[in-house]
């Protein structure tokens, strides 16, 4: 019936993630958020003054502990990014992360390693690695999001067929 909140729970946050793109769909966001939080509820658009949206989403979470991440939890990346779709996500306490490789102590323009943007790896560039290209929704190798079964519009259209099938069937 109730659920019991610890007002000193730090864990909890109120993430918003503001896209470039306004035709990202809420429920790709959602799955994105899920790899590095637990999402508590549903997002909810952000409107201005006016009333106008401006592509941001506002979500609540809890963040996962870890003992060797800032402030003993696991942070969220600054930056989202589906398919072509980029976007930056804010929160209260967010650290400041290099964007290049997630690590704490420096941004992108001070980091010395070289970081993979096609696999993410330490220690390679882009163009001298053999991996294949990972989704960045699900992080699996073998496809790209727009081939991605999690993506929103592709368990939808799932659905469609499957019950295109059942009623052909029936």
């Amino acid at each position: 019936m109730f659920e019991w909140q610890k007002l000193t729970d730090l864990s909890n946050r109120t993430v918003i993630v503001r896209m470039f793109n306004e035709m990202v769909m809420k429920e790709d966001i959602v799955t994105w958020l899920s790899k590095y939080c637990l999402v508590k509820g549903e997002p909810q658009k952000v409107l201005d003054d006016d009333g106008i949206w401006n592509c941001a989403w506002r979500v609540p979470i809890s963040l996962h502990e870890d003992k060797n991440g800032y402030g003993g939890f696991k942070h969220i990346p600054s930056l989202i990014g589906l398919g072509e779709n980029r976007g930056l996500v804010f929160y209260q306490g967010q650290p400041k992360l290099c964007r290049r490789c997630g690590e704490l102590g420096h941004l992108v323009d001070a980091i010395t390693k070289v970081v993979c943007g096609k696999c993410k790896e330490i220690g390679h560039a882009y163009t001298e690695c053999t991996s294949m290209r990972k989704c960045n929704l699900c992080e699996c190798e073998g496809h790209v999001f727009k081939d991605c079964p999690l993506s929103f519009a592709n368990r939808t259209k799932l659905g469609t067929k499957i019950q295109k099938q059942f009623e052909e069937a029936f």
